[in-house]
């Protein structure tokens, strides 16, 4: 049988690995919605001069294949 301290300790382990940053999930929202990533575009600024990468038209090329992809998911019989 196991000791309380050792539940808290399994508690604890499984908790630390649900809890992670969630910064993949994120980027992928921000792709979807067109929503322009300041570091992503950082190198612009620093190898090529422009001084505002966010004056550079931002084109959500994800959105629509996404979006045919869900729709062919719901097409699918449970």
């Amino acid at each position: 049988m196991k000791t309380d301290n050792q539940y808290i300790e399994m508690t604890n382990k499984i908790i630390a690995e649900l809890v992670k940053p969630k910064w993949e999930l994120q980027k992928a929202y921000n792709y979807y919605n067109g929503k322009r990533d300041a570091e992503q575009f950082r190198y612009l600024e620093e190898n090529y001069g422009i001084g505002n990468p966010t004056s550079v038209e931002f084109i959500p090329l994800i959105r629509k294949h996404v979006d045919a992809l869900v729709g062919e998911y719901l097409g699918v019989p449970i």
